[in-house]
């Protein structure tokens, strides 16, 4: 009976450390070409003046864009995914930005962002 315990008890570790295993692929520190996918969807979100590029966080791992912050309507949302997606050697995007709502100018969102600031003649 001992040793029967024995066997089932180093199964259930064998299978949680294979379990662990499994979950622990997402590498925690990004390789350089994460880091240069990640600087060439900031430089494209921040010349898009649709998106206030500021607001968005980015992380890129193995090609896979997750992206996060706070936006002020719907359509910023889906603009700044459309616009890491087509970058290059990114195979997914994860699109976690939350719409805030703050800041609202009708059912459109706050508009582009102005070429100059209002009065700066």
């Amino acid at each position: 009976m001992r040793t029967l315990r024995g066997v089932v008890t180093s199964a259930f570790a064998v299978a949680c450390v294979l379990v662990a295993t499994g979950h622990a692929q997402v590498r925690t520190v990004p390789t350089e070409n994460d880091t240069a996918l990640a600087t060439q969807i900031e430089h494209k979100l921040s010349a898009d003046r649709e998106v206030n590029a500021q607001a968005i966080k980015i992380d890129v791992r193995d090609g896979v864009a997750t992206l996060t912050g706070r936006v002020t309507a719907p359509d910023v949302k889906r603009r700044a995914e459309q616009v890491t997606a087509a970058v290059p050697g990114i195979t997914d995007v994860r699109n976690q930005i939350t719409v805030t709502g703050a800041g609202l100018r009708g059912e459109g969102g706050a508009g582009p962002i102005p070429e100059a600031m209002p009065g700066a003649d």
